[in-house]
């Protein structure tokens, strides 16, 4: 639970964690209004900036200014929903490494978790602060730039008047709000996503470092039970052995599966944002003054988008290397001690980490460092694009 508590803490702050009574209490129902009301203004902002951008139609320029956020803001609503749905089976997905197998056994293991629990903290502190500081930034540009003239801080069209006082003010606070809950949210949301990817990472080292170990714990637990040798007592603790590894492995595997399953679609969403943001932003870069304050903006805006997708493939290509490489642990280990019986079972194991663990965007692109660098040339594709239809 160590390495999630960052995230689970913040995402409940922002009202998308429920607490843990299994019971409806004043408590949750004040919670649900609360996680109903960060929903509502989100879906509220998604919809000012959706008419906005229909109402650019006409204007390549305009609707490239009015839709680089849009699609952001889109890829946030989804994976909202997306944790809101899945609360209880993501619940379960974080249990599961206080249980057997996924439960440190030594010292040993604990500090192989606590080497990817700083890479997690890694993530979370770059991204969190570019994260905060871009939104910081951007507001006191907008109170600098915006307030004198009564004008808001990203285009937006709502169901009332915004140019009377109060109406201002309502939609000038809702657009700020819900700019930061996105920012914040997103941050924590797909930190969350490498944690979980990072703590597979974990496992399959620790799998592996069990595989290398076994030899002598196998010799220890003989030592400890008076064991005299016998083929068949040491055929048992074999069997033993290799059927708690096995187990292991599959509920790596099973693991995977499942948040693969579960944030696919988030994935897919952000990865499809990120690709016409970078485009759009770059493009948009293109026409303002260099160092002024709209282009310094934009660019920590890019920049955080950047880091916000590598993240995700960055954790995904580890785990992808580490499970090809599980073979590795098996080979170090003194597989000639063991019984022929073992030893096969030892190759079926090593057939099955021919096939690693992939995480998928969509069901569709493979995340990985290769899949990163394809979204950048895609986006520079569609950045061109942009540009020629704008002469």
């Amino acid at each position: 639970m160590s390495s999630f508590y960052l995230n689970i803490f913040t995402l409940r702050m922002l009202g998308f964690w429920f607490p843990d009574e299994t019971s409806a209490t004043w408590r949750t129902n004040l919670y649900r209004i609360y996680n109903a009301f960060a929903v509502t203004a989100m879906c509220g902002f998604v919809l000012s900036q959706f008419f906005a951008a229909l109402s650019c139609l006409h204007d390549t320029k305009e609707l490239t200014n009015a839709s680089f956020l849009l699609v952001t803001i889109i890829a946030v609503a989804g994976k909202m929903f997306n944790l809101t749905i899945y609360q209880y089976k993501i619940r379960r997905m974080v249990g599961l490494f206080d249980l057997q197998p996924f439960k440190s056994l030594d010292d040993n293991e604990v500090l192989i978790k606590s080497k990817f629990h700083r890479s997690v903290k890694r993530f979370i502190f770059v991204y969190a602060t570019m994260s905060i500081v871009t939104c910081t930034l951007i507001t006191i540009f907008s109170l600098i730039r915006d307030m004198p003239r009564r004008q808001l801080l990203f285009k937006a069209r709502y169901p009332f008047d915004d140019s009377t006082a109060i109406g201002y003010w309502i939609s000038y606070m809702h657009q700020h709000y819900s700019h930061y809950l996105g920012a914040i949210f997103n941050t924590f949301f797909d930190t969350f996503i490498g944690a979980l990817m990072l703590d597979t990472s974990a496992q399959l080292e620790i799998l592996k470092y069990r595989l290398i170990m076994m030899p002598s714990a196998m010799e220890n637990e003989r030592s400890q039970s008076g064991c005299k040798g016998s083929p068949e007592e040491v055929q048992k603790i074999e069997s033993k052995h290799l059927e708690n590894h096995t187990n292991h492995h599959l509920a790596i595997l099973e693991f995977s599966k499942m948040t693969n399953e579960t944030f696919t679609v988030s994935i897919f969403l952000q990865y499809c944002a990120s690709t016409l943001v970078l485009c759009i932003s770059v493009f948009t870069m293109t026409n303002l003054k260099p160092f002024s304050k709209e282009f310094n903006s934009l660019l920590m805006y890019v920049s955080c988008m950047l880091v916000q997708i590598f993240v995700i493939c960055d954790a995904a290509n580890d785990v992808t290397v580490r499970s090809e490489n599980m073979s590795e642990g098996i080979y170090r280990m003194d597989w000639t001690c063991l019984s022929i019986a073992s030893q096969k079972s030892l190759v079926l194991i090593m057939a099955r980490t021919l096939k690693p663990i992939r995480y998928t965007s969509g069901h569709v692109v493979n995340l990985s460092l290769v899949s990163f660098g394809s979204l950048l040339k895609l986006s520079y594709s569609v950045y061109n694009i942009l540009s020629q239809s704008s002469e």
